[in-house]
C-alpha cells in the first residue's frame, strides 16, 4: 500500500506516538487554561490559586507547543527559546542574564529532551520568584564534547528562599541520567544553583 509523504516518514513508530501524545496534551492544555481564564474573569477580585493555576498550565502548553515544533538543533537557541517562553507565561516574569555558546544537538531526539530538561531546570531555578529578585543566570558552554548548563538565582531579601527537594528534581535527574549526564545543586536561603553536564556526540 502506498502512503503519502508526510514529516512522519523517518520517524520511528514510538516516536510518532509520542509526538501525537504531545499535541494531543497541547490541545487539552489549551481547553483547560480557556476554561481557567473564564474563571478568573467572573471573579470580584484576583484569586492567587486561579493566577498560579494559570501560570502552570500556560508553561505547559508553550512546552508541548515547544516540542511539537520544527526541532531546533542547536541547544542554545533550545534554551533561549525555554527562557522566553518561561517569562511569558509567569505572572512575575522573570529576568535572565543569558549567555549560550553554539552547541549542535547530535540528534531530535537529543534537542527535546534537552529542552524539557531545560524547562524543568529554570522552572525549578524561578519558582516562587519576587519582582525585586536581581536578573536570573543562565549559562550554557561546550567543551570537550560536554555541554554545561548553569542556572543560578539569588533571593531578595536574603532569607527568603524555600529548599529545593529530591522529589522536586526527579524528572529532571531521570532525563540527565538517561544521557549519560549528572546534575549538581547548591542552595541555601539566599541562593540556587543547578549545574547539568551532559555528553554531547556528534
Amino acid at each position: 500500500m502506498h502512503h503519502p509523504a508526510s514529516r512522519y516518514g523517518g520517524m520511528s513508530h514510538e516516536a510518532v506516538l509520542v509526538e501525537t501524545l504531545h499535541r494531543r496534551h497541547a490541545t487539552e492544555f489549551s481547553n483547560v487554561l480557556a476554561i481557567l481564564h473564564l474563571l478568573r474573569a467572573g471573579l470580584h477580585e484576583p484569586h492567587p490559586i486561579v493566577d498560579d493555576a494559570i501560570e502552570r498550565v500556560e508553561g505547559q502548553l508553550e512546552l508541548e507547543r515547544l516540542l511539537v515544533a520544527p526541532p531546533i538543533l542547536d541547544l542554545s537557541m533550545t534554551l533561549a527559546a525555554t527562557c522566553e517562553l518561561i517569562a511569558q507565561s509567569r505572572v512575575i516574569r522573570p529576568v535572565f542574564s543569558f549567555q549560550a555558546n553554539a552547541c549542535p544537538a547530535p540528534s531530535v531526539t537529543f534537542a527535546r529532551a534537552f529542552a524539557i530538561i531545560a524547562f524543568e531546570a529554570i522552572s525549578l531555578i524561578t519558582m516562587h520568584m519576587d519582582r525585586a529578585d536581581p536578573p536570573v543566570i543562565v549559562r550554557l558552554a561546550l567543551e570537550d564534547r560536554i555541554a554545561t548548563l548553569l542556572i543560578r538565582r539569588t533571593s531578595q531579601p536574603p532569607g527568603s528562599m524555600a529548599r529545593l527537594h529530591r522529589d522536586d528534581t526527579s524528572l529532571m535527574r531521570q532525563i540527565v541520567w538517561r544521557l549519560n549526564g549528572s546534575v549538581a545543586i547548591a542552595q541555601d536561603t539566599r541562593t540556587r544553583t543547578i549545574r547539568i553536564r551532559i555528553p554531547v556526540s556528534t
